[in-house]
């Protein structure tokens, strides 16, 4: 979406500021026989990790019915799996207590995703009346982090409690095609009331391009990590990041409207929540690698946002009632240079 553009500048002043962490996920490596500072050393040490892994979950799409948390839309959308690539930059200093920092960037393949699920509710009782489903691909997916913290040692640097802050950012777009549609009759016909969908209702074949759907992200967010270097060559670990202070834009176009339409989605707070862990192994003091796995929940303001309907040729109008949903698990792996 163009208006996230405005929010870069807040990522990059809030690297800076906030003396970026750990990489999503974090780093979790308590000191060891192969960190350890040595004297008249540099006193900051570099590691650049490439890393490989998959996210499975879904995101959800909501029509709010009016100011109500009540869904008069939803769409499912599913992220099963997405495979990614990246890489993570880390500055932090080799004697602790200290300030360290990050960076990490990874990117999505194109890929198959698996379903997307259309439900309306367009009754007077809340009973669904529109059901479809359609094949999902996901079309683009790349992801930013900027963090910062301090690391602080206890029981002799074997632990390793680093509190951060840190900046996130989210883009996805899926494409549905072809499958069906389930819809109730209007009854009577042009009277905007229909009843209940019925099993029995017939399944409508549709072939070509449906829906386009993009998410993006933007969060501000605190995080703690807590490290144990359980041996001189492995460390283990555990974090948790939150935030209520989050910013997220929609854009869905429907190709098979008459006429085809785009709806704009705005939402400004909410909720953020990501525990995660790692598991690290030192081949030396050059090369590392990791195992590392989280899970990841977003949700817009319950109040809802703000949604432009924009026809082809028609007039745009605006409603409070956008929302919109994210939860995935992250598995991956990780192998660390440092230099």
């Amino acid at each position: 979406m163009k208006n996230i553009t405005v929010f870069w500048p807040l990522v990059i002043i809030s690297a800076v500021l906030c003396l970026g962490t750990l990489s999503f996920p974090p780093v979790l490596q308590g000191q060891t026989e192969f960190n350890k500072p040595e004297a008249g050393d540099f006193p900051y040490v570099f590691s650049v990790s490439p890393l490989a892994g998959f996210l499975y979950g879904y995101a959800e799409e909501i029509v709010y019915n009016g100011k109500s948390s009540t869904y008069l839309s939803q769409l499912l959308w599913d992220i099963k799996p997405l495979v990614y690539s990246g890489a993570i930059l880390d500055i932090s200093r080799k004697k602790n207590p200290g300030f360290f920092y990050s960076i990490s960037l990874k990117f999505g393949f194109p890929m198959r995703s698996g379903i997307m699920e259309d439900r309306d509710w367009v009754n007077a009782k809340g009973a669904l009346t529109h059901y479809s489903r359609h094949d999902s691909r996901i079309d683009e997916a790349w992801f930013h982090d900027f963090l910062g913290g301090i690391s602080l040692p206890f029981f002799g640097s074997r632990v390793l409690f680093k509190p951060y802050l840190g900046v996130s950012y989210t883009h996805l777009r899926w494409i549905a095609s072809d499958g069906y549609t389930k819809y109730s009759e209007e009854d009577p016909a042009g009277s905007g009331s229909y009843p209940p969908l019925q099993d029995s209702e017939p399944e409508e074949p549709i072939s070509g391009r449906v829906v386009s759907y993009t998410q993006e992200w933007m969060v501000l967010f605190f995080g703690v990590s807590l490290s144990y270097a359980f041996h001189p060559r492995f460390s283990a670990g555990l974090s948790v990041r939150i935030s209520p202070l989050l910013y997220f834009t929609g854009e869905d176009y429907h190709y098979k409207r008459e006429p085809e339409i785009r709806f704009s989605d705005y939402i400004l707070g909410g909720f953020y929540l990501e525990p995660g862990g790692e598991f690290s192994f030192s081949f030396n003091k050059w090369f590392s690698a990791g195992l590392y796995v989280s899970w990841r929940y977003l949700k817009g303001s319950p109040n809802g946002g703000l949604t432009t309907s924009n026809p082809i040729g028609g007039t745009v109008s605006r409603s409070p009632t956008a929302g919109a949903a994210w939860q995935t698990l992250d598995l991956g792996l990780r192998m660390g240079l440092r230099f």
